[in-house]
């Protein structure tokens, strides 16, 4: 990482600790192992999503989900939940 410090001064900052606490530089070194990981797989696109079968399964859940919009069922089942909203509708 180029930043290290910069990282560690901002995760003290919002941990309200200082930047040489143990559970810092734990996770500090979990960030950096876990992105040198990420980098280490290789180079993606957005593009990468909507390829094979992982574009199907997208726009599958995409039309399920519109469709489910369309017809009301979130509807149906969040007052199925919350019965006494219905009171409020009248």
């Amino acid at each position: 990482m180029d930043r290290y410090d910069k990282a560690a001064h901002s995760l003290g900052k919002l941990r309200r600790l200082p930047i040489d606490h143990p559970s810092i530089v734990e996770e500090l070194n979990e960030v950096q192992a876990n992105h040198l990981y990420e980098m280490s797989l290789g180079k993606s696109t957005y593009a990468d999503c909507f390829k094979g079968t992982l574009g199907k399964r997208l726009l599958t859940g995409c039309l399920l989900q519109a469709l489910q919009q369309l017809t009301g069922v979130n509807f149906i089942f969040c007052m199925s939940l919350h019965p006494h909203a219905l009171t409020c509708i009248v």
